[in-house]
């Protein structure tokens, strides 16, 4: 493997800050609807 190429970089700088911006959706719908129940969701959409 070489060195990454730009555009890629980009799509992985794009995907880091969309995660981010997820990960703080989440830790609000924690506090919404609570952690069981997100959890329990999650898993529904895992199977």
């Amino acid at each position: 493997m070489g060195p990454m190429k730009q555009e890629a970089y980009e799509e992985y700088k794009r995907k880091a800050v969309r995660r981010c911006d997820l990960i703080r959706l989440l830790w609000r719908l924690c506090d919404v609807a609570g952690e069981d129940k997100v959890e329990e969701k999650l898993n529904e959409l895992l199977r």
